[in-house]
């Protein structure tokens, strides 16, 4: 459309989707506008289902209209007429199951929960002339919780401290947190946490951070941070001098024929001898396998004729690309004997061999620039003549300034310049 390679004239319209996304600087705004440039006979059109984006800040819904070049705003709740008309026509018959978190899930959540409230008290107090109360924790759960927040104090940006601004990126790292609780597998997550605690303790150039998030060094963060943990692994120190003996090996195997366990899976041998793994498994995913189980029972007993207007494809929606290929892989290595929870004992032993590599990789970046900034400052290292020259160049110039001064004439009622 910029250069013209498309005949923008002939377009007969445009269909926009998340219409509460559209802003200024978002390229459908800039396609738009190009659009509307070189054709003013097409028609417009944009769809949002999050009404909840257009209520909070200063006339989003205006602005939102200025970058769509539309005039007209239609509402359509559930319970308008035609809608309900047309939902009630071809009704779906649907089942919601709930599916309990476990216990260490409910301590994680509660705690993230504690943080969002500490977080927004905090930034509630340093803002006490704007209006912030609908801030709540009610409204975390919302998906677009951090853009309200970032709304409410958009009129003065540019005025607020730095404390407001990390305080508001503190409340969308939260919200992200809720999230993937239940989206990613625990090793995911234990992931995640790890890069927010190293990403707040090191600055960009590799030195301690002094300006921390407050919620890090909170007691219910020191409860995230170990249930997460918990979750995955659990650590113990090497028990050293204890060496078995053959008779005891044996004795341990003639143990094994007797209670059946010959040939189960032993330990990896890439697992370390201090990690004990737990590999906790989402609850959601028992639940998807018990009920794509039960789907293929009723499509056994009932099978669909032919000539029906029907297949027996399962379709699963997922609510982004990392859990749909989350969902691909533990289905694909799923053990469906196992017992409940450990069905995907497989998929979460992969994940944490991921895991432990990506960590023996950070651990080695981390030493080779420690490493490299010690060497820096050894006193016969290449940094150093580097660094002796530029501070001899340094003293080369602050004896020419002092030259300068000194051969300057004298301000009244100053000092004198010093030789």
């Amino acid at each position: 459309m910029l250069l013209s390679d498309i005949p923008v004239e002939t377009i007969s319209g445009i269909i926009v989707l998340h219409a509460e996304r559209v802003t200024p600087q978002s390229t459908e705004a800039f396609i738009i506008r190009l659009y509307r440039q070189k054709n003013t006979e097409g028609f417009l059109k944009a769809f949002s289902d999050e009404p909840e984006h257009m209520t909070v800040g200063f006339s989003p819904l205006k602005d939102i209209m200025k970058e769509l070049h539309v005039r007209n705003v239609h509402i359509y709740p559930r319970f308008h007429e035609t809608i309900k008309e047309s939902l009630e026509r071809r009704k779906a018959d649907v089942v919601q199951i709930a599916v309990p978190m476990t216990s260490y899930m409910k301590d994680i959540h509660g705690a993230i929960i504690q943080c969002i409230e500490g977080t927004l008290s905090d930034l509630k107090r340093n803002n006490t002339e704007l209006n912030l109360d609908d801030l709540n924790v009610q409204s975390a759960y919302f998906r677009n919780f951090d853009i309200m927040a970032k709304r409410q104090l958009n009129s003065v940006w540019h005025r607020v401290a730095f404390r407001t601004k990390q305080l508001v990126g503190d409340l969308a790292t939260l919200r992200r947190l809720l999230n993937y609780l239940l989206s990613y597998d625990p090793l995911g997550f234990q992931a995640y946490v790890e890069t927010i605690i190293a990403s707040n303790s090191t600055t960009a150039a590799g030195q301690p951070n002094h300006n921390r998030s407050a919620w890090l060094s909170s007691d219910p963060a020191h409860i995230i941070f170990q249930s997460a943990r918990r979750r995955c692994f659990v650590s113990s120190k090497l028990m050293r001098g204890n060496v078995v003996s053959t008779a005891q090996t044996e004795s341990w195997d003639v143990l094994d024929e007797i209670s059946g366990t010959v040939g189960m899976p032993s330990r990896p041998s890439w697992l370390p001898e201090n990690i004990a793994p737990i590999l906790e498994e989402p609850p959601k995913w028992e639940t998807l396998v018990e009920t794509l189980m039960e789907i293929e029972d009723l499509i056994m007993c009932y099978p669909v004729p032919t000539g029906h207007p029907g297949t027996n494809t399962v379709l699963i929606m997922c609510s982004s690309d990392r859990t749909c290929n989350q969902i691909r892989e533990f289905l694909s290595s799923m053990d469906p004997t196992a017992k409940s929870g450990s069905k995907g004992r497989k998929f979460m032993e992969s994940r944490l061999r991921s895991y432990l590599f990506w960590k023996g990789k950070l651990g080695q970046e981390g030493k080779r620039r420690d490493g490299g900034d010690s060497s820096n400052n050894g006193p016969n290292s290449a940094g150093t003549s580097a660094e002796t020259g530029t501070s001899e160049a340094l003293k080369r110039k602050d004896a020419r300034m002092k030259e300068r001064q000194g051969s300057r004439r004298r301000v009244r009622g100053g000092p004198p310049g010093s030789a």
